[in-house]
């Protein structure tokens, strides 16, 4: 499997990427925005998750607190999780990969139905496709094939690098 880095949203604070798989039509973040449009009674979760992705990226700024460890992945924590944010459930899952304060990489989620992500059928898929993205991600910076610009807001790659 191979993947493709590309800008997706560059908002005050943070500049989003998403990553291009093979040579799919969409990227990961679009295939889950996609994805979880199709389920009317996530409707709400999806609105509420999206508009918390864009209060990070135009008002707060990367904050640890809003994110959780998954592997060598991480996600956005869900908006009950975070004071002032209400809701229930397991709720949908924003697999991503923060490279700095000012930089984050989007991919794939999912709506979590069991208490383990490994249990889950919607989850394993995004789970482990972000988590192997994630470590290539990572070793790829280590090696200075991926670069972030002096003011920290862009990744500078070859336009022929692929992961």
């Amino acid at each position: 499997m191979g993947a493709t880095i590309v800008e997706y949203w560059r908002l005050r604070h943070i500049t989003y990427y998403t990553v291009i798989i093979d040579d799919a039509e969409r990227s990961e973040f679009e295939r889950f925005i996609i994805k979880i449009q199709k389920h009317q009674a996530l409707q709400d979760s999806l609105v509420s998750l999206v508009n918390f992705v864009k209060i990070i990226g135009d008002k707060k700024g990367f904050v640890s607190s809003f994110f959780k460890p998954e592997g060598a992945a991480f996600r956005f924590k869900e908006v009950g999780e975070v004071k002032d944010y209400n809701c229930n459930g397991y709720g949908l899952r924003l697999y991503c990969l923060p490279i700095n304060k000012n930089i984050i990489i989007l991919f794939n989620g999912c709506y979590k139905t069991t208490p383990k992500v490994k249990d889950c059928k919607n989850c394993s898929d995004p789970f482990n496709t972000a988590n192997l993205i994630s470590s290539r991600i990572t070793r790829a910076i280590a090696f200075k094939d991926i670069l972030v610009s002096d003011d920290n807001r862009s990744l500078l790659i070859d336009d022929h690098f692929e992961l």
